[in-house]
């Protein structure tokens, strides 16, 4: 429809993501640029806690870009440090026995949107594509692996889900799965990251512009062709997807080129 942008500009989700990602930049600037310790909490200690920090530490530290570093962090961050996935999702509740059906609340999809943002505008700092987070939050709801399930190691524990269940790092780190999840782009990036450009630091304001709808998630049902009739398939990403091969070659072949290059200036400084 004619009005189909503002729709999702009412809805207020993107505005909300656009508070979360500045909320995590300005946390990242402070103790990067400023030396300064920040103090995170939320009136839980869970929800904006664990967003802000984990996003701050991905723009912060490298590894946690990584695929086996962003399974760390999410452990770490969400699942050992108590986040309520049962209360935030509503698994394994008795709608008929729900007290509490206010609690439901997309915490963990607003995190793992505001990391496709980031994916999305600086594609050659993640090791991992988007493919990896469409896999994460499917499972979320999926309930097929024991990661998410309960509210806390102690109640995981209790219901011996580790003994149960598999978890979903299991399943995502097969050699299979973990190929597919790779980012084409993040080797040729990769070198000049270890050169004094491992922090993702961007002004606030910059990165609030650039917040867009994921397509790839929320209208992964939508007829795909009258997506593309009403014009809102970026068409320069779309081309990119259609010569990624093409840039893998140039890419390999840069790169050969450059170790000729190296190879030539050792000699004649022997």
């Amino acid at each position: 429809s004619s009005n189909y942008l503002s729709s999702i500009e009412n809805t207020g989700w993107l505005n909300h993501i656009r508070s979360i990602l500045v909320g995590a930049v300005k946390m990242a600037s402070f103790v990067s640029r400023k030396g300064l310790a920040v103090l995170v909490h939320c009136s839980d200690g869970w929800d904006r806690t664990s967003q802000l920090v984990s996003l701050s530490l991905i723009l912060l530290d490298p590894y946690y870009r990584t695929i086996h570093g962003f399974e760390v962090l999410i452990e770490k961050e969400w699942v050992s440090c108590g986040f309520q996935f049962q209360k935030r999702t509503g698994h394994g509740v008795d709608a008929s026995k729900d007290l509490e059906p206010n609690n439901r609340s997309p915490v963990f999809l607003q995190f793992i949107d505001c990391v496709w943002q980031l994916l999305r505008i600086f594609p050659g700092y993640f090791e991992f594509n988007q493919g990896l987070l469409l896999c994460i939050l499917e499972h979320l709801y999926s309930c097929r692996f024991g990661t998410f399930l309960y509210d806390n190691d102690c109640e995981r524990h209790r219901k011996h889900v580790a003994d149960l269940t598999v978890s979903v790092w299991e399943f995502i780190n097969t050699k299979e799965n973990i190929e597919a999840f790779r980012n084409p782009f993040y080797l040729a990036l990769s070198e000049c990251q270890t050169k004094g450009k491992q922090e993702i630091i961007p002004r606030p304001s910059v990165i609030a512009k650039q917040v867009v709808l994921w397509e790839d998630y929320f209208m992964k049902y939508s007829a795909q062709p009258s997506i593309l009739d009403h014009g809102f398939v970026n068409t320069g990403a779309n081309a990119i997807l259609n010569n990624i091969d093409f840039m893998r070659t140039c890419m390999v072949k840069a790169q050969e080129r450059i170790k000729e290059l190296e190879a030539q200036l050792e000699k004649t400084q022997e």
